[in-house]
């Protein structure tokens, strides 16, 4: 496997798609790439995730760009902006009972289902 820059990465990433980000209140997230994707403007996003983070760190910085449109997500946690979108209609907010999530996760990674 050949790797990548984050810019050749990201590039790759198509407008609209779903993307899964890892990590807690925007710890254990991959920075490099969400700065890449809001440098890159990758709008129309469906955010798969635990929670919004908080502005300026993990995911947040999603949502300090205006790039989600739909959340999946246990909780939208302590982000002000993606409350605010979430109560303008700005984006769709899925939540989902952490242990769902979970399931959910490993059954889609799971060869067998």
């Amino acid at each position: 496997m050949k790797a990548v820059a984050v810019e050749e990465a990201v590039a790759m990433i198509p407008a609209g798609a779903s993307v899964m980000v890892g990590g807690f209140m925007g710890i254990g997230t991959p920075e490099r790439l969400l700065d890449e994707m809001v440098r890159q403007q990758k709008t129309g996003l469906s955010a798969i995730c635990n929670d919004a983070a908080l502005p300026g760190k993990g995911v947040g910085k999603l949502f300090d760009a205006s790039l989600v449109s739909r959340l999946t997500a246990t909780h939208v946690g302590l982000n002000p902006k993606a409350q605010q979108q979430m109560l303008t209609n700005e984006i769709k907010v899925d939540l989902v009972p952490c242990s769902a999530a979970s399931k959910s996760t490993r059954r889609a990674a799971s060869p067998t289902g």
